[in-house]
């Protein structure tokens, strides 16, 4: 905002956490239920655009090779499953559960929501790491655009070239507007699961909290999240990856623990979370932002602790089907 407006960058940045604070606050079919759809056809409309201008590039795709187009100095594994993030697997995502979840109808919207939403981005993900390889020519072309003007230096030039001057306007949207709504979602859920841990559990009283003191829940969470956005944010965003699946393995845990005590079909959630464990183990050992450990050492130390949480889940499973054969049997009042 403060290179493409007169704003400086501290005045930018009180605006966007204004909006926050009062997003946070105000139920969520006020603000961001009203605009969220909007954004996010902005999103799917770029991204279609995007995909179909990349047959008119100098180098359209598919511009098909059989090389190995992954830098030969890095491993695969686990890299990869970190580097794709949120196109693949997304904690931030599911930390936005609480929110749609309380604003479904009925269950079986959780399937176009969710699903579908994942799905979408999925798609978005490919289209646009597409699109990045097709519009600099190659990964090192790539590179060099992200690092002359970021990742949203990059959508701008794609969006402009590709699109005139609308598309000038859409990447605006896209690389301000939309980043925008993953704080407010972000702080919106942290003010939620402030509140609900404050929340007095031994009365039977279990009221909303006031607005005075729903204020002050987002003041609190809303103070940090400011002090980082001032400050060199290479140094954040080196971290991202990997919290980022630590969440989701943490959140696929949950619900692998919640459908086995359930006796319904965890392994939907429990063999991603087995993968999951198994990535960001391996991953924080070897990456530089982590131990910085050799690639085989890591390995060893991330299998261990992947062969550890295995054996605990063997016993919940085995400990679980052992409850349900032991269940008595409870005689109706009508038998």
């Amino acid at each position: 905002m403060a290179q493409v407006t007169p704003l400086s960058f501290i005045a930018a940045l009180i605006i966007i956490f204004a909006y926050f604070l009062v997003a946070t606050m105000l139920p969520v079919h006020k603000i961001i239920g009203r605009i969220y759809p909007f954004l996010g056809a902005v999103l799917i409309f770029m991204a279609v655009s995007i995909g179909v201008g990349l047959f008119f590039f100098e180098n359209p795709v598919p511009n098909l090779t059989v090389s190995n187009l992954h830098p030969g100095e890095l491993p695969m594994w686990p890299l990869l499953m970190v580097t794709i993030s949120c196109g693949a697997i997304s904690g931030f995502h599911s930390t936005q559960s609480p929110i749609l979840a309380r604003t479904l109808k009925k269950e079986s919207e959780g399937r176009k929501v969710f699903y579908g939403a994942m799905i979408a981005e999925g798609i978005i993900a490919l289209i646009w790491a597409a699109a990045g390889m097709a519009f600099f020519g190659s990964t090192g072309g790539l590179q060099a655009a992200l690092d002359a003007g970021g990742p949203a230096g990059v959508v701008n030039e794609i969006s402009s070239t590709t699109l005139g001057t609308f598309g000038g306007i859409l990447a605006i949207l896209g690389v301000i507007i939309l980043p925008i709504t993953t704080g407010d979602t972000a702080l919106r859920s942290s003010r939620m699961m402030l509140s609900e841990l404050l929340k007095k559990k031994d009365t039977s009283e279990q009221a909303s909290p006031s607005k005075l003191k729903n204020g002050l829940m987002v003041v609190v969470v809303a103070t940090p999240a400011f002090y980082l956005s001032t400050i060199d944010y290479n140094f954040l965003w080196r971290y991202v990856g990997w919290s980022n699946q630590v969440v989701a393995t943490v959140m696929l845990w949950a619900g692998a623990m919640y459908l086995l005590q359930q006796k319904k079909f965890h392994w939907i959630c429990s063999v991603p979370a087995l993968f999951m464990t198994a990535v960001v183990s391996t991953y924080i050992f070897y990456a530089p932002e982590g131990f910085g450990l050799p690639y085989d050492v890591s390995m060893i130390i991330g299998g261990i602790i992947w062969l550890a949480v295995l054996g605990w889940f063997i016993t919940q499973v085995v400990k679980s089907k052992s409850v349900k054969r032991n269940r008595p049997v409870v005689a109706t009042e009508a038998s």
